[in-house]
């Protein structure tokens, strides 16, 4: 299965810029023991986000580093689960990575059933971020 990500390629110094990310192609890859493969279908483009990539230790809430694939808030689908507590179709929302098909750790993430929440969720967050759909890979990228 082909993925589609954004990766870290360069820390975020100064005033910011998407420059320091980049957009590539990959295999996706299969969920080990414990694990779940969502299909993102929205990302949220938070103001931390741009902490987190000037790749300083002390504003990181997970590690980060050049090469890897950037993460924040989402609502996907289970495409394929290792866990006990999700299954294939749960629509859930968490944290995992800027990529279409992502590996998601189940502390990072939780079901819901109704898209309503989801979309308060989102505006709730202190930040109001956008939510961006990944439905058109092209579309992400003229919005970042």
């Amino acid at each position: 299965m082909e993925n589609e990500a954004w990766i870290i390629d360069r820390p975020s110094l100064g005033e910011y810029s998407p420059d320091c990310l980049r957009w590539e192609h990959r295999a996706s890859t299969r969920p080990n023991e414990g694990e779940v493969l969502v299909k993102t279908l929205l990302i949220s483009l938070d103001p931390t986000s741009r902490n987190w990539l000037k790749l300083e230790k002390s504003s990181a809430y997970l590690p980060l580093a050049i090469g890897s694939v950037m993460i924040g808030q989402a609502v996907g689908i289970v495409v394929e689960s290792r866990s006990a507590h999700f299954t294939p179709g749960d629509m859930v929302k968490g944290m995992w990575g800027w990529e279409r098909y992502s590996l998601a750790q189940p502390m990072f993430i939780e079901r819901f059933f109704h898209w309503g929440r989801i979309c308060r969720f989102f505006r709730m967050s202190a930040a109001q971020p956008r939510l961006v759909c990944l439905r058109s890979a092209r579309w992400v990228q003229m919005m970042l």
